[in-house]
């Protein structure tokens, strides 16, 4: 499968934004990673808002790692689900 070029690009900065917090740790339990995707969501409505100031690609990068941790931990469990 090719992959277009702005998935190529997003993945590229997902990918940064989970390099700079590999010190964190593993993926953890999917009710912390789905408790922290609603706090980044949060987060990218206040800068489109207005309401606060931010790198919206970062944020954006963000929210869609943590929708692909628990897409990952699910995975595990659910094999037909990869």
């Amino acid at each position: 499968m090719e992959v277009r070029p702005e998935v190529a690009w997003f993945a590229e900065i997902m990918e940064s934004q989970l390099r700079n917090n590999d010190h964190k740790g593993g993926w953890g339990n999917n009710w912390w990673l789905m408790r922290r995707l609603q706090e980044e969501f949060c987060e990218v409505m206040m800068i489109m808002s207005g309401a606060e100031n931010g790198d919206i690609v970062k944020k954006c990068s963000d929210v869609a790692n943590f929708a692909m941790m628990i897409a990952d931990n699910i995975a595990h469990v659910v094999p037909q689900a990869r």
